[in-house]
């Protein structure tokens, strides 16, 4: 029933958004670390390009749910619609953006292409009625992420440790007691619902 679809839709939204936030805020963090790591010849353009396109990467992890639950409902003839309006943009912004940016200009043109295709398709699946709208477990998943960002962002600024990586893992380890307190409880009341 809805109530049971729209339970499941906001737990694996949630889920997500924190799996790519714990995954692309780090990243972007330490992105210079991260490219002198990989690459011995970088430059600030490629680094500032992993920060953004690590941007892109979680606003556009939202439409695994969005975009699946449109799919299963099969509203194709509107996601393609959709995805045509944000293609022709997405042509506009490269032509404007690399000439203004270059490389960097490409990768602000995703993340702003991505991002309105997450927003879009989130308002598609609840203009169409799909799920029912909780505008609460909306606004928790942003405090989530107003709470754990700048809590990296200290991290970062302060770094504990003299080597990097350790300071790269206490980011990342920050994100643990979150995921506990704010999805382990809905998560089990699921599993208890389906399987027990």
């Amino acid at each position: 029933n809805s109530s049971e679809l729209s339970k499941l839709y906001y737990t694996g939204f949630s889920l997500v958004w924190f799996v790519a936030l714990a995954i692309s805020v780090p990243l972007i963090l330490y992105r210079s670390e991260v490219m002198d790591l990989l690459y011995t010849d970088t430059n600030l353009d490629a680094k500032r390009v992993l920060g953004l396109l690590m941007a892109a990467y979680f606003v556009k992890s939202t439409t695994y749910i969005s975009g699946t639950l449109l799919t299963a409902f099969g509203r194709l003839k509107t996601m393609n619609l959709f995805m045509m309006i944000t293609v022709v943009l997405n042509v506009m912004l490269n032509y404007f953006l690399i000439h203004q940016d270059g490389i960097s200009g490409a990768a602000l043109a995703t993340l702003i292409t991505q991002g309105l295709v997450a927003i879009g398709f989130i308002l598609i699946c609840h203009r169409n009625r799909l799920i029912e709208l909780r505008i609460s477990s909306y606004v928790k998943d942003l405090v989530l992420a107003i709470v754990l960002i700048p809590l990296c962002l200290v991290i970062s600024h302060l770094a504990p440790f003299d080597i990097w990586y350790f300071n790269f893992a206490l980011c990342l380890s920050v994100f643990i007691p979150f995921f506990f307190l704010f999805n382990f409880v809905r998560i089990k009341n699921i599993i208890r619902e389906k399987w027990l």
